[in-house]
């Protein structure tokens, strides 16, 4: 690529220098102007030249390959953003539940499962490690069933 450039510098340097050349050594008049607006074309020629040898196929692919790397880059960032937002949504529900578990005076522990790959993230179950009584259980699973959106079905227990 460099000697590419290389060449067409110098190609376009000379291109140059020869007009300069020729309009600096033609007397004023007629003949200067009209050699001053060839050698003009000549170096627009020189300039333009690359323009007519590009070979589009080898510019598509190279548009198409940088715009597959810009969305590949931006889908690693969504995929990680929602990664984060699993994770904060999921230990929040976690702190909730143990907080309605210590107001009941309970002790337990909680293991939220989040789902909504394609979506924004939401819990969909939850299992419960503890031994609670049969009303503090009905009452922590009401909770978690109208707060969380977490159905009894998705709720399991377990003893520790």
């Amino acid at each position: 690529m460099s000697a590419a450039l290389r060449e067409y510098l110098m190609a376009l340097v000379a291109c140059a220098l020869l007009a300069a050349l020729s309009s600096a050594l033609l007397p004023e008049g007629a003949s200067r102007r009209a050699v001053s607006f060839a050698c003009g074309l000549l170096t627009l020629v020189c300039a333009v030249r690359p323009l007519l040898h590009i070979d589009t196929q080898t510019l598509a692919r190279s548009i198409s390959r940088l715009e597959m790397e810009q969305d590949a880059s931006r889908t690693g960032v969504e995929v990680k953003n929602r990664e984060l937002v699993s994770a904060i949504i999921k230990e929040k529900c976690e702190t909730y539940i143990l907080d309605k578990a210590a107001q009941l005076d309970l002790a337990l522990s909680a293991e939220v499962t989040v789902g909504g790959e394609n979506v924004y993230p939401y819990p969909t179950a939850v299992h419960l490690t503890g031994e609670p009584t049969a009303e503090q259980k009905l009452q922590l699973q009401r909770y978690i069933e109208r707060e969380l959106a977490i159905p009894k079905e998705e709720q399991t227990w377990s003893s520790p």
